[in-house]
């Protein structure tokens, strides 16, 4: 049986339209028509903190038994085949991007919330492009590559929190400052999800982006779109 978690952090203790759509339909179609897989739905909400909520989610998917964790935000929303897809990568982290309220300076055209690997963007045989940095709406992460980064950075290891149990309690979800990769000789600052990236470049964890997936980013307007048809890429052997 392969035991996935998704999970939702939720300051503000609401879930979109959008997401409970996706999350009815997905759970729905698993429970009726694959065999083998073992979902669990966990949410938190009304913590101020959402790195803090994410850590706990996290611990307490560990401690039920998960091999794969994914990370859905309450603004997002996926078809079945989408996440689907997300679980069928042989990678230890991978996610879907989507559109944000950022325009692109020169263009004036929507941004998508991700930072890829080089200035080539290449491709694998399953459509994975290799990233620098990966946001946390839509993000798998196997049991294996979390278990890992807790082994590689034990000076997160805290305990007695609100959400989740102590044993695979760490702050891989925090606020920090790092080199810049783009500008090596100055620091950046880190939102919680591109220091998760951080530590887990550090710790030999690849992060990969499935360009592929048509997600939606429900904010006033709805945003979808899918990330390949802003791409040029050309072919690598699969991971």
């Amino acid at each position: 049986m392969r035991h996935v978690a998704i999970l939702t952090p939720s300051y503000q203790g609401m879930i979109h339209v959008a997401y409970a759509n996706s999350i009815f339909q997905t759970v729905r179609h698993i429970d009726q028509t694959i065999k083998g897989v073992q979902i669990n739905h966990l949410l938190h909400g009304n913590i101020a903190a959402v790195p803090r909520m994410r850590n706990g989610l996290i611990a307490q998917a560990l401690a039920l038994g998960a091999d794969d964790m994914i990370f859905i935000d309450t603004d997002i929303g996926w078809e079945v085949g989408d996440f689907l897809r997300l679980l069928s990568h042989p990678v230890g982290i991978v996610g879907g991007t989507y559109k944000t309220n950022t325009p692109h300076p020169k263009t004036g055209a929507l941004t998508y919330a991700a930072k890829l690997t080089g200035e080539t963007q290449t491709t694998t045989d399953s459509g994975l492009l290799q990233a620098d940095r990966v946001p946390t709406g839509f993000l798998r992460i196997t049991a294996g590559a979390a278990k890992l980064m807790m082994r590689k950075h034990p000076h997160l290891k805290y305990s007695n929190d609100r959400v989740g149990g102590d044993e695979f309690l760490y702050a891989l979800f925090d606020y920090g400052i790092a080199p810049n990769p783009d500008h090596p000789d100055k620091m950046a600052y880190y939102g919680e999800d591109y220091w998760f990236c951080h530590l887990a470049r550090e710790a030999g964890v690849d992060l990969w982006i499935d360009p592929w997936l048509n997600l939606t980013h429900q904010k006033v307007v709805a945003l979808d779109g899918k990330f390949i048809e802003t791409l040029n890429f050309q072919r690598v052997e699969q991971p």
